[in-house]
Order: C-alpha cells, then structure tokens, then sequence
C-alpha cells in the first residue's frame, strides 16, 4: 500500500509537468545535434576523376553504388525557354559558362555533383573506382563526429559527480549540460559547458536549505560562470544558444523534481531532519571548492592540445590541390568589386543570380523590341531589383477609351523564388539545383579550399579556448585576494 500510495503521488500533478519538461528538452537536444562539416557546396558532395575516364563509366559506378539525381555534365538540359519563339537571344553566356562546374581550373579532372543523402553510398562508389579501376578520384573532405571534446565533458562531469555532496542534485541538473556538449561537439560549446558544469557543482550543497535561490544569484562566481557559458553559446550560433535556454530550463525542472520528490519522501516517512543552516550561512565557493575551480584548467587545457595536434587544424581542407568551383562569401564591398577584377569567362563561375538574370531575359524575351537584338546591339541591359515588364491596356466606357498600364513582370525576391519553384521542379538533376540550395551572394570560382559548413574557424576556437583559460584563474585570483585574510 506505501508503495502504491508513493507511485499515486509521483504520477500526480507537479512531477508529471517536470518529468515532461525534461524528456521533450532530451529529445530535442537529440534532434537538434550538429556536426561541423567541410565541404565546398551546400547538400551536395563533390566527386573528381580524372579526364581520361569516360562519365558513363563513372555515372555506371555511382548508379551501381545506390547513388541517384547526380549531377553530371551529359544530363544538362536548357533551363527554360521561351513560349512565342524557337530561337534564343544572344544576351548571355550563361549557358556556356556554367560548364565550367563540370571540370576543374586545369581541365584535368571531370567534376560529378551527388546530393549529401547519399553519403554512404558514394563513399562507397569512390572506393570501387580506386580499388578496381585503379583511378585518382575522391571526394570533397568531410570532417567525422569530434568524439574526444564531448568525451573530455563527460570526464568533468564525472569527476565532478563523484565529488559532489549531493550526487542526485548534481547528477540529473547536470545531465542536460552533457547532451548538450554531445549534440553540439564543439570547442566553443565544451568551454561553455565545463563552466555550466562547475556552476551546478558550486551550488549543489545548498539545495534543500532556505533561500537557496536569492543565494545562488547574488553568488558572483556561480554568476560569471552561469553568464559566461551562455555567452560562449551565442558566441556559436543562435541555434546553440536556443538550446542552451533550453538546457536551463531542463536543470531547473530537474531540481524542482528532485526537491517535490524530497517533499513527497517526508511526507511519508516517520521521522525527518531540518537543517539549521540557511543558504546564506554556506559558502558557495571556499578553499578547497576554489582548488576544484583550478582543477577545471585540466580539460580546458586538453581541448586546446586537441585543438593543436588535431588533423583538422594542420590539415586545410583542400582536395589533393585541385582547384575546382568553390562558394566565397563577399561582402558588400567585396562583391561590387568582384565583377571588374574577375571576367566572367575566366576565373568566375555563374552564380544563383547570373541564372536569375538569365532567366529574366528568356522570360521576357517575347516582350522585348526585336530590333534591340539585332547587330551590334545584341545584348540584352543587365537587370537591376525593381526593374518591370509593363504592358499598356485599354477600357471602353462611357467616356471614350482609357489607357491603363499592367506591370506583367517585375524583377525581385518574388520572381527569385518563384524561378527556384521552377528550378525544384525540373525533372532531371540540373545544375541550376545546386546553385538555387547556396547562398545568393557568394563569388564562384576555382579554389582548392572547401568551405566550412557548422562550424566556426581554427582562429574563434583557439580564441575561445585560451579566453575560457582564464576565467578560472581569474575567478581563484578574486578569491584569494578578498579572502586573503581568512586564508
């Protein structure tokens, strides 16, 4: 009957919204995860084999392999065409410089585009071109799952546990800190959660006793600590930072279950303690907690060793010094600048926007004066935001006939999106899908640097790395110095 008369109120009320509170935050740590991935262009992976090769070859291999909707240089079609006329205008390169995504700089190598879903299987596909033919092909690099830095949090986390007065009340508040550096396995993120850790370690002691909360606020070191993880999370990304207020949440709901589950054991039990002390009677941060607060130099101290001798800071992301079509960001700045120091025919690949244009002037091909495609006025004006299609109509009434003009066609974020529409629907895979997946004011042109994608680069993360080497040995100097005579 006790037994039954504790499951009853367990399952009541308060701890059924806890319980609650904490399974949906696990579960979207698990669905929100994410892993720092190079590669040169947004769901595509990047294939290279040499010249000599046929592309039905290789085409034959990956379709072998499982790996479908590849993009490839025999399976380009014209994008779209005009409805009145059979001939095209002569207004635009676009078609002939988008092949240029097909090889590389040198023309030594054939380029073959698969979609990220396909990831095994094209892994797969480039193993069985190297081993049984023999060629030098590969893909675009691609870093795995960092185990160790999500791995040295769990070493905190369980040295921590097994100092702690109060395991319980360290153990679930903390558990949400951990899947947080296993969702998110970055530099930046592991330093944000040792210091989340050591916070919840600060202030296990005096949970239970009176004005536990006012006395962990006004703490300033559990305060620096709490503050400066969450600013190493938004210093990753706002994705990381919404799972990190997520991650509070999930440790708050965590005490307050553990503390109704103390309430419903009292209740039931025969006898039960008081604790004479108040929060505010305990120190939270003393001689021996400050010598575990040094004691977190020792995995901040082992990211940035993994940091240094990892193969990913001494290896660019390179593909064996190929130089093939790669995305770089400009600025403002930057971008209208681009276009006079790089020739479209040379250096520069089309972007997402030259095939907007392009399509622009196909599409309102059949509006235009004939006569401006003729002779040495063959080139159609390049299209500015904003710029429209206006064709003149008239109503009879009353009074006569009236002029009234209708805008058909106007060149913005609307025909953008709706030339993207056109785009997904082709029913082959055309090159013009993975322009339409990057960002629109990226610079194309030949590299042998991938991108990086989910990740941050090797200067923010040795930056975050030393900066949160300091902060325990700031946090013991402010110790030392104000308790310096109580020492």
């Amino acid at each position: 009957m006790k037994v039954k008369k504790l499951l009853r109120t367990f399952l009541d009320g308060k701890n059924i919204v806890f319980t609650g509170c904490m399974l949906i935050a696990a579960a979207v740590l698990f669905a929100g995860r994410n892993v720092s991935i190079s590669q040169i262009w947004k769901g595509y992976r990047v294939l290279y084999v040499p010249e000599a090769v046929s592309e039905e070859s290789v085409l034959a291999v990956l379709a072998e392999s499982g790996c479908r909707d590849v993009i490839s240089l025999s399976v380009q079609r014209q994008p779209l065409s005009t409805r009145f006329f059979s001939s095209l205008p002569a207004s635009s390169s676009y078609l002939e410089d988008r092949l240029g995504y097909f090889r590389d700089a040198d023309g030594d190598y054939r380029l073959f585009y698969i979609p990220d879903s396909y990831e095994k299987e094209s892994e797969a596909a480039v193993n069985r071109l190297v081993r049984d033919q023999h060629l030098h092909a590969g893909l675009d690099a691609k870093e795995q799952y960092p185990f160790v830095i999500p791995l040295i949090v769990l070493g905190l986390y369980v040295f921590l546990l097994v100092l702690s007065l109060k395991r319980l009340y360290f153990a679930l508040p903390a558990l949400f800190a951990l899947l947080l550096a296993f969702s998110q396995p970055f530099y930046c993120v592991a330093c944000g959660c040792c210091f989340y850790l050591f916070a919840l370690f600060l202030v296990n002691r005096v949970w239970g006793r009176k004005a536990a909360v006012a006395s962990v606020f006004r703490n300033f070191y559990v305060d620096a600590l709490f503050l400066l993880s969450q600013l190493f999370f938004l210093a990753q990304s706002p994705h990381c930072f919404a799972l990190a207020l997520l991650v509070i949440a999930a440790s708050a709901c965590a005490i307050l279950f553990l503390l109704e589950l103390k309430i419903i054991k009292d209740q039931n039990s025969s006898f039960t303690y008081s604790l004479i002390f108040t929060a505010r009677q305990i120190p939270i941060l003393y001689k021996r907690t400050a010598r575990y607060l040094l004691c977190l130099l020792i995995p901040l101290f082992a990211f940035l060793l993994v940091f240094i001798f990892s193969a990913k800071f001494s290896r660019a992301t390179s593909v064996s010094g190929i130089r093939m079509p790669s995305p770089i960001q400009l600025s403002a700045v930057d971008s209208s600048a681009s276009e006079s120091a790089y020739p479209l025919n040379s250096m520069v690949l089309p972007n997402a926007e030259d095939f907007f244009q392009w399509a622009w002037g196909i599409i309102t091909y059949p509006y235009r004066n004939l006569n401006a495609f003729s002779g040495a006025s063959a080139a159609v004006p390049s299209v500015q935001d904003g710029d429209k299609i206006i064709l003149p109509r008239y109503d009879e009434n009353a009074r006569g006939i009236k002029r009234k003009d209708e805008v058909v066609l106007t060149y913005n974020n609307a025909f953008r999106r709706d030339m993207e529409k056109t785009v997904a629907g082709f029913d082959y895979p055309a090159i013009e899908k993975l322009l339409s997946e990057q960002d629109r004011d990226v610079l194309v042109m030949y590299s042998a640097a991938a991108q990086v994608h989910g990740k941050r680069g090797d200067f923010f993360n040795l930056f975050a790395i030393l900066f949160s080497l300091l902060v325990p040995v700031i946090l013991c100097t402010v110790f030392y110095s104000v308790n310096r005579s109580r020492i």
